[in-house]
Order: structure tokens, then C-alpha cells, then sequence
């Protein structure tokens, strides 16, 4: 491919993994190649009006690879970085004062809930399970299902703890939520990294291709546990159904203009600002612009190559 100049994102590291010790950080992630590459981002035409959020169609170009979760966030692994992050001080369980039902919270910001635990009695059919007696988070019934029960905020913690856990520098500043690029932790992937690792170089309407005939094969069956239905070209599973992933992007309406390595539009004051995108829900180019607390989602992180 032709040399892919890197976009003003500065999706880039001063303090780059090494590539020998990458293996040790990427033990369930995939690689995905995009560095000098470029594809069409978007929905040819808006078939339905959910889908007018998806037009029009742009060229993305990326000036790097990165490695991406080959599956949704477990609700087994989430709890356990969970469980990392209480023993070490940075999170705490109470009581939503709005709401009434017990939630996760970070130290650094007791505002932004970060996702939902069961209540004291059990009742509440949330997907993580929290110990009063033993402070314990668990699965609140099946380990390998996704959780898709986090808040944008949720995403993000557990992706800078798990960077911490690994001794990897975290990308989020979780006092005012921004990213910093120039991390060389785990993150969020930005819509454009998402879409791309999505068609796994395909052009077609879905990654399968133009019909939903084969859509079971790849299409998990309702919410279910992950990996069951086939991956795509670059074995990422569940990547159209069973939930859906959180992105970094604020959200945002589409331009025909191309981009290289693009991060979506900052803060400008709009009612935007507030709202972050969802990928994968039902279709292969189902886009929705969620509120970043009052949404809730899966998550698969991603580790940019430099």
C-alpha cells in the first residue's frame, strides 16, 4: 500500500510496547492489519432510517496496526479487574442516590457510575454480582457471556486498570474522561479502527456478504455466550449481535470527507458532547449514538502498534 502519512490524531506513542513483548499483552487480541492501508467507512445508502446516522460513505486511511479483544469483554473478566481495582483503592460499590440499585463508582469521580451490581437481595437480574460479606465481584449467572451492562465510563475504567494491572501506562484521565493517545495502554478503538476490524476487508453490505441468508452462522442466537457463531476474516467473534461495543468517538454525523487515523470530533458545546458510539447491535452497519451514563454496552479494547 502507498505510505499512509499519520492524521493530526497523534494516535501515536512516546513510549511504545516494545514488539517482542507484545505477546504477553495480547494473549486473547488479534492483529489487525491496517498500517498504509485505506477502506471505505459508512453505508453506501441509508436503507432505513436507523441506518441515516451511517451516510455517507468516506475513505479512512490508518498510519498503524493495533491488536483487538477477539471477543466482547467477559462479565468473569470484568469483575475480575473489577475485584483488581476494589482491593486496590480505586473503586468503591454503594447505593445510586437517583436510581436506588447499588453500582460500581470510581474514587476519583463519584458521579459517573461505571456499571450496575445485583442488590442486597439478589433480585435485581443485572450481569455482575457483587459480595457484600466478602467484597467479591462475580458473574451474576453465566462467566463466558459479554458484559453488556457497563456504562461508557465503565469501558474505560476497566480499560485503565487492566493497562495498570499489566503495568501498561492508562490511556483515560478518569477525572475529566478524556483519552490521551500518546499512552501506550489498553483503550476503547475508535469507530474508524472498529468498523475496519469489523469488514476484515470486506466490501460487501455485511462481512458475510450482500444478504442476510448466512447471517446465523456469524450472528450469535439472542444474547449468548461468546464465541459460538463463526468469526470474521480476522477472527474477531460476535462482532454483529450478541450487545454491542462501546467506541471512543463522540458522537457525530458523518462527513464525505476522507480522514487518516481519525478519532472523532472533540467537545464543541453541541448536544453531542455527552454521547459516545455504539458498534454492533443486530447489524453489520448498525451505528448508534448513545449517552455515555445513561447507555449501556460491551466493550473490546484495542492496543495500537507504533
Amino acid at each position: 500500500g502507498v505510505q499512509v502519512t499519520p492524521g493530526p490524531s497523534g494516535v501515536t506513542s512516546p513510549h511504545a510496547i516494545a514488539l517482542g513483548d507484545f505477546p504477553k499483552y495480547t494473549a486473547q487480541m488479534r492483529k489487525i492489519p491496517a498500517r498504509n492501508r485505506s477502506f471505505m467507512m459508512g453505508l453506501k445508502d441509508s436503507i432505513y432510517e436507523y441506518d441515516q446516522v451511517s451516510v455517507p460513505q468516506h475513505k479512512v486511511s490508518f498510519s498503524y496496526d493495533w491488536y483487538m479483544d477477539t471477543t466482547r469483554v467477559t462479565v468473569v473478566e470484568y469483575a475480575s479487574v473489577m475485584n483488581w481495582a476494589l482491593r486496590n483503592g480505586y473503586v468503591e460499590v454503594r447505593t445510586n442516590r437517583t436510581y436506588g440499585n447499588r453500582a460500581i463508582y470510581t474514587l476519583t469521580d463519584s458521579i459517573a457510575g461505571l456499571a450496575p451490581v445485583t442488590d442486597l437481595g439478589g433480585s435485581s437480574k443485572t450481569f455482575l454480582d457483587f459480595n457484600a460479606l466478602t467484597h467479591v465481584f462475580g458473574a451474576a449467572f453465566s462467566q463466558n457471556y459479554p458484559m453488556i451492562d457497563a456504562t461508557w465510563y465503565g469501558a474505560v475504567a476497566f480499560a485503565n486498570y487492566k493497562s495498570l494491572m499489566a503495568g501498561l501506562e492508562p490511556v483515560y484521565d478518569l477525572r475529566t474522561w478524556n483519552p490521551d493517545y500518546t499512552k501506550n495502554g489498553y483503550r476503547l478503538p475508535t469507530e474508524a479502527e472498529w468498523e475496519y476490524s469489523e469488514r476484515a476487508g470486506t466490501t460487501t453490505l455485511y462481512f458475510w456478504g450482500d444478504s442476510l441468508t448466512f447471517a446465523s452462522k456469524y450472528v450469535s442466537p439472542s444474547y449468548w455466550a461468546v464465541a459460538v457463531a463463526r468469526p470474521n476474516n480476522y477472527g474477531l467473534y460476535d462482532m454483529v449481535d450478541n450487545g454491542s461495543d462501546w467506541c471512543n468517538d463522540r458522537g457525530s454525523l458523518y462527513t464525505s470527507a476522507p480522514s487518516i487515523d481519525p478519532i472523532g470530533p472533540p467537545n464543541d458545546g453541541t448536544s453531542f458532547d455527552g454521547t459516545r458510539i455504539q458498534r454492533g447491535n443486530e447489524r453489520s452497519g448498525d451505528r448508534t449514538i448513545m449517552t455515555v451514563d445513561g447507555g449501556s454496552a460491551g466493550l473490546r479494547l484495542v492496543l495500537p502498534i507504533h
